[in-house]
């Protein structure tokens, strides 16, 4: 498959060295796993979930997605304790990997930005095989202020000493777009897990409905 995609884009290959991806939504679909599991925290304290609330704040930490939702932070043990014993329901997007696979290929820096604490990060990747592709992977528990502040971008770029201007950020998430805005660098917003009227306003710079949509720009 790799041989059709030789040659790659402008975002892909051409103008960036340094690619950050965030993991729910873009590498991976545990869209599924997640409502069911803070649809059970909400029962325990029997409240009706706020699905809406929850995803829109995808990217920030448990914790502070947690305090927002108004649930007690005791529950996230319960939160974890589930995903972990349904870890067998997160999927990989194929055609996702095939862009991973391909920017390897290309020698390019490919790291994570995710939401998720480390341990349950790397459990995932490590899982689901694909923990070797990645350069760096940053949890939102290593930094000070997770998405949408810029602060973790600024950390992988410095890391790398990769120039703003050849910094990509991939995701899927309006934290994602803040977040990426906030660090000046440019970013995509991936529709493959919703619907154009919910991304078109954060009015990304580019915006892929596909995974393989990102060979064409």
């Amino acid at each position: 498959m790799l041989a059709v995609l030789v040659g790659g884009s402008y975002l892909l290959g051409k103008k960036y060295d340094l690619y950050i991806f965030d993991l729910d939504g873009t590498i991976i679909d545990s869209h599924d796993l997640m409502k069911k599991c803070i649809g059970q925290c909400y029962r325990i304290v029997d409240k009706d979930p706020d699905f809406d609330l929850f995803f829109s704040m995808m990217g920030d930490s448990i914790i502070n997605i947690f305090n927002k939702l108004d649930l007690p932070l005791e529950l996230i043990t319960l939160y974890k304790k589930i995903s972990d014993e349904n870890i067998n329901e997160i999927k990989v997007f194929q055609d996702t990997l095939k862009v991973i696979e391909f920017l390897a290929n290309e020698n390019k820096i490919i790291t994570i930005y995710t939401g998720k604490d480390w341990q349950r990060a790397k459990k995932i990747l490590s899982y689901l095989e694909i923990d070797h592709y990645f350069d760096y992977i940053l949890t939102s528990d290593k930094v000070e202020y997770p998405k949408p502040d810029p602060q973790g971008i600024f950390q992988i770029i410095k890391k790398f000493d990769v120039s703003p201007s050849k910094t990509l950020f991939i995701g899927d998430s309006a934290y994602d777009v803040y977040s990426s805005n906030a660090a000046k660098i440019d970013s995509v917003l991936v529709t493959w897990k919703k619907s154009m009227g919910q991304v078109q306003q954060l009015k990304p710079k580019y915006i892929c409905s596909t995974p393989l949509e990102l060979f064409k720009c």
